[in-house]
């Protein structure tokens, strides 16, 4: 049986941090007082660096040590197409870790495909990231299939079905979910007994 120190509570030896370096090989300190030890000690770290700007010499410093590294988390480090297309065939289908036996429809399996994105980067590339309806740029926008995703098979990949929409422009067009359709059907008439 070990006491707190702070908390003076006693009990059993596994209630206290571990530590070697002791003679009976626990701190003196519950976990419950441990957590907010750490996380005090964390406040007044963050509260001491506070507004603390490095120097010249120590900008220079950390900007050497990471000069050369790469980041594959981002950055400068991008993965060439072929490095893309082997990793997306790496965990594909029933060896990705996610597999249960093919209960995807066939849309879900093509709009999460490598060659999927491809068309999509292809369209807002062609199209210099710009709304062609609006001529917005640098707000969210969307690959839009001139003649719907559902209707023709053949040019779901095609880059010349495709053109790049505004959120707000791609919601006025016919085919935005199934838009046309709602709009035929008359609301009025359905009856809720």
């Amino acid at each position: 049986m070990l006491k707190c120190n702070y908390c003076s509570k006693v009990g059993p030896e596994n209630i206290f941090i571990k530590d070697k370096r002791s003679k009976t090989g626990y701190v003196n300190t519950c976990r419950a007082c441990k957590s907010l030890i750490d996380k005090k000690y964390r406040e007044k770290l963050s509260i001491a660096h506070l507004g603390h700007k490095p120097s010249e010499e120590t900008k220079k410093k950390m900007s050497l040590s990471h000069k050369g590294t790469k980041k594959p988390w981002g950055g400068k480090f991008k993965r060439t197409f072929g490095t893309r297309k082997k990793l997306s065939e790496r965990f594909k289908g029933e060896k990705s870790s996610l597999w249960r036996g093919g209960v995807s429809n066939e849309n879900h399996k093509i709009r999460q495909s490598f060659e999927y994105k491809l068309w999509r980067t292809a369209v807002f590339m062609r199209d210099d990231y710009t709304c062609k309806i609006c001529g917005k740029r640098g707000v969210y926008i969307q690959a839009d299939h001139i003649i719907p995703f559902a209707l023709d098979k053949n040019k779901r990949l095609d880059v010349n079905n495709g053109r790049t929409l505004c959120l707000d422009c791609h919601k006025t067009t016919e085919s935005y979910m199934n838009n046309k359709i709602l709009q035929k059907c008359d609301l009025t008439a359905l009856s809720y007994s």
